[in-house]
């Protein structure tokens, strides 16, 4: 029986290593990229079965190079917005995954935090920049708590 061809991308070393592991248990890791060029790169050249890609900068470098073969997401944000899917119902294409992200959640972690502290008149958020993720949870708690409703 011939085992399933995979190529794997995530940015983080440690967290690669563990999911080629958890990974070859039951399939065949063929290559396993950190950036989306050379996940482009390796789609192209080692024509895996599926790609599994961990973050959504991940999951759009792997759309990017391929309309055919299948790629799961891991730990997709926005799949609509970033135009891995055409919607969550329908995706219609060859994205598939787990949604991390749902609208409103970040707004709800914040309100229940002002909860927690009712005394707090001020919060700040740490997001990374260059993460497009990050900047979408950034987004939702920029407006003051009480325009939220």
């Amino acid at each position: 029986m011939n085992r399933t061809r995979v190529l794997l991308a995530d940015d983080h070393p440690l967290f690669l290593a563990a999911l080629r592991a958890l990974v070859e248990a039951e399939c065949d890791v063929v290559g396993a990229v950190s950036d989306g060029r050379a996940l482009m790169e390796a789609a192209s050249r080692l024509k895996p079965d599926v790609i599994v890609a961990t973050t959504t900068p991940g999951a759009v470098a792997a759309k990017q190079a391929t309309a055919t073969i299948p790629i799961v997401g891991v730990n997709l944000t926005d799949p609509v917005g970033f135009g891995l899917v055409t919607s969550e119902a329908h995706p219609r294409t060859n994205v598939t995954g787990i949604l991390f992200g749902l609208e409103g959640l970040t707004k709800k972690q914040v309100e229940i935090a002002l909860d927690l502290m009712p005394g707090a008149n001020s919060m700040g958020i740490l997001v990374d920049v260059n993460n497009p993720s990050n900047m979408l949870q950034r987004r939702e708690v920029e407006a003051p708590p009480g325009s939220w409703e």
